[in-house]
């Protein structure tokens, strides 16, 4: 069975089970936000968060620009940054809340984060930059570092890497016609 999320098509028929863990119309409890796939395999949850800000029409404001000669705009890191803060760990944070306050956080948890950025990111080896910022953000938020880390792991790829870390899940892209449907 396939899925859509943005402009991807996903397969998870291989996992354990899976489930959307962000349908329209689900009641969450107020103030939390999910990450678009829970997938259960035999020893770990993958928690599956996809920001695809290039469906058509046009970018995403949080996309970081390129500047000539590969220069970053000032500003650009705030962008990261505020992708980081704002949107991933806060919904990796409340989905594994919820899965624990369920009782469903047996097995350990690694947070997969997929950017259909395509080329840009990957010319600049800016997932990992994200990686690495969003691994520290997910250690410590505060002042202080969490006492027990709840994520084994994260890991921040394009759709390429996608492919080749998860070739159990098939991966594809919308296709523009089907965009337009």
């Amino acid at each position: 069975m396939t899925v859509r999320e943005g402009g991807f098509v996903f397969d998870f028929s291989s996992a354990s089970a899976w489930e959307r863990f962000d349908p329209p119309g689900r009641a969450v409890p107020q103030g939390m936000s999910m990450v678009d796939f829970v997938v259960e395999e035999t020893d770990r949850l993958l928690l599956v968060e996809v920001k695809d800000p290039f469906p058509p029409p046009g970018p995403d404001p949080l996309l970081p620009r390129r500047a000539k000669g590969g220069i970053w705009p000032r500003g650009e890191g705030f962008r990261i940054d505020r992708l980081i803060h704002q949107s991933l760990v806060p919904k990796v944070r409340d989905s594994y809340t919820y899965l624990h306050l369920m009782g469903r956080d047996e097995k350990p948890v690694l947070y997969v984060v997929l950017l259909g950025f395509d080329r840009i990111f990957r010319e600049n080896d800016l997932l990992v930059v994200v990686k690495d910022r969003l691994s520290s953000r997910l250690r410590q938020e505060g002042h202080l570092p969490w006492k027990r880390p709840y994520v084994l792991d994260c890991l921040v790829l394009d759709p390429d890497r996608w492919r080749r870390f998860f070739p159990e899940y098939p991966l594809s892209r919308v296709s523009r016609q089907e965009e337009g449907e």
